[in-house]
């Protein structure tokens, strides 16, 4: 009995901690955040050794102030309010918020998440293990007061996610490591002056994207097809079949 009470005191220590955990390899400071999965608490039980098992579907989010949420989709969306200070307490007084940076996550079929950010080199790893197959959205939001028409949103869309998927971000790059070749990633971003967006189709199990002022791919292997579409128009314009369009108003 005193066993079970302190395996229900362990689990409550590590959920009360999410959010500073999450908060701190999402924001400036820079963290690691390693989430396991197992058949059971203790590492050997009677001679039976755990085992890494998966969590049919995961649902959380976090946040001190109104945030998006996805529902119905798998993501992990990380959600910035540039206008949250300071939030009400529960005493009424002004204080600072628990969770400057909001997060929602909701994935399905997973057994490990590895999330950690050094900020004195600015590389930011992700990594999912779990079958699903199923597409996941991961983005970046950051607003005022929810107010989404000076929003600033990037977001990268994954149609099939493998077994095992490792991203690694910097400041001009981001590489994809996976288990099995990707059908297509969609990626975009918007704010109030500039629309962007780029779909790959057909891409191998390890590349890197070069973003920024300069676009590029580097891979083993070539892809299937590109479309990208750079804009500042209230309408973006395109045509049909394989083109480059350049438009000035």
């Amino acid at each position: 009995l005193l066993s079970v009470v302190q395996v229900a005191l362990d689990i409550g220590d590590i959920v009360n901690s999410l959010p500073e955990l999450i908060v701190s390899t999402t924001g400036s400071e820079g963290g690691k955040l390693h989430i396991h999965c197992y058949d059971q608490v203790t590492g050997n039980i009677a001679g039976d050794p755990r085992e890494t098992a998966e969590i049919g579907l995961v649902e959380l989010a976090f946040s001190s102030s109104d945030n998006p949420v996805i529902e119905g989709q798998d993501h992990i969306l990380i959600a910035e309010d540039t206008n949250i200070e300071l939030v009400i307490g529960r005493d009424g007084q002004p204080i600072k918020p628990l969770v400057p940076v909001a997060i929602s996550v909701r994935v399905l079929g997973i057994s490990s998440v590895i999330q950690e950010f050094d900020p004195d080199t600015d590389v930011r790893e992700l990594e999912i293990i779990g079958s699903t197959g199923e597409p996941i959205l991961v983005g970046h939001i950051k607003h005022q007061d929810g107010d989404s028409s000076t929003a600033t949103t990037q977001s990268a869309r994954i149609s099939n996610r493998p077994d095992t998927l490792k991203i690694i971000q910097t400041s001009t790059e981001v590489t994809y490591e996976a288990s099995d070749t990707i059908q297509s990633i969609t990626y975009g971003g918007k704010s109030p002056s500039q629309q962007n967006a780029i779909q790959l189709n057909g891409l191998p199990d390890e590349f890197s994207l070069t973003l920024g002022d300069t676009l590029g791919y580097t891979g083993k292997e070539a892809i299937d097809s590109i479309i990208i579409q750079l804009s500042n128009a209230t309408e973006a314009r395109t045509m049909d079949g394989d083109h480059f369009r350049f438009f000035v108003n």
